[in-house]
């Protein structure tokens, strides 16, 4: 069977299954966020991903059937957060896997989030942009591009000058850029 219901049914399982792999990412990556997570609402979250799984297997024809009753194995034996805090990394990570190919196939967009953000972040320079424009006049927007037409003629001429300090200050901004890189990569652990 498939109809409106069905198509909606399918939707909501697409957000759910897209909610529990966040979950999931959380724990396999170790990151901070994971401890915010509260064991009720993770179980509510799964036990629905786990009842619209069922829901939808049942009126389906055989390939789709396959697909929600692979989607409920996968998801199935994680059905608290302690499960997933004791779990392996190696596991975990295995389990993100499936997780984000589960996603494909479900035809989830992970990254409408990202999209969404960007153009509302673009629209608020805009305003922004606008507003100074508005109000400042030119005398802003010259002073603006008279400071980044100055800033690569400084790069270029501390590039140009080399001395004992400007080395190293270049290798300390290259150290801290290179920490910071590391530790926005790095697994977090517990």
């Amino acid at each position: 069977m498939s109809g409106p219901g069905k198509a909606t049914e399918r939707a909501d399982l697409r957000d759910l299954w897209s909610r529990w792999t966040a979950v999931i990412d959380q724990f396999a990556r170790r990151r901070r966020g994971r401890h915010r997570l509260r064991g009720q609402e993770y179980q509510a979250l799964h036990g629905e991903l786990l009842r619209l799984c069922r829901s939808l297997a049942e009126g389906a024809d055989e390939q789709a059937r396959d697909l929600y009753s692979r989607l409920e194995l996968v998801a199935q034996p994680w059905l608290t957060l302690w499960a997933l805090q004791q779990a392996d990394r190696e596991i975990l990570l295995d389990l993100l896997l499936h997780c984000r190919q589960a996603e494909r196939e479900l035809g989830s967009r992970r990254w409408g989030w990202l999209a969404r953000v960007c153009v509302k972040g673009g629209l608020a320079l805009a305003a922004v942009a606008c507003l100074l424009l508005l109000t400042w006049g030119a005398k802003v927007w010259e002073r603006l591009w008279e400071w980044v037409e100055d800033v690569p003629r400084a790069v270029r001429w501390a590039v140009k000058q080399p001395s004992e300090t400007g080395w190293w200050l270049a290798c300390c901004c290259l150290v801290s850029l290179l920490t910071i890189w590391l530790m926005v990569r790095a697994p977090r652990s517990g």
